[in-house]
């Protein structure tokens, strides 16, 4: 099932509500910084009655588009900073990749590399320190994620 999204104000609207600091990543309203902080790092700012995220309206407002049923994805996985060079569009797998690396379990006594691939886990081998396995996990993620790899 196809995600529901909240279609952004007009880049026009968002100019003239909000002032935005690309330097912190931060959209201030009358002089103030706008909106609070959820739990999870995201931050929320209500725009004539409906909550956004932060994240999606400073897309809007430096882009001049609405990101549609595109998530706005922070590269460096840090929810709170959305400085518009930190943000880019991506679809729900390119998202969900760009987490912290994991892959590697150990495995009796050795170290496993396995990677997930279209909803497929392929094993990368078994490895004899977890270094090693970790630079085989690494090498294949960046191959076939690129940009959303998760790797750093």
């Amino acid at each position: 099932m196809a995600r529901a999204y909240k279609a952004l104000p007009p880049a026009s609207e968002l100019w003239e509500r909000f002032e935005y600091n690309p330097l912190t990543g931060v959209l201030y309203r009358n002089g103030k910084p706008a909106g609070c902080k959820r739990n999870d790092g995201y931050w929320c700012i209500s725009v004539a009655g409906t909550l956004y995220l932060r994240h999606r309206l400073v897309y809007g407002w430096v882009n001049g588009v609405d990101p549609g049923a595109f998530i706005v994805d922070h590269a460096n996985r840090v929810p709170g900073d959305d400085k518009s060079w930190n943000l880019r569009l991506a679809t729900p797998g390119e998202s969900s990749r760009n987490v912290k690396a994991r892959g590697v379990y150990p495995r009796r006594g050795k170290y496993q590399a396995k990677i997930c691939v279209n909803r497929k886990q392929i094993i990368l081998g078994t490895f004899s320190t977890e270094n090693e396995a970790r630079a085989a996990y690494e090498k294949a993620s960046l191959e076939l994620h690129g940009e959303f790899s998760g790797v750093r």
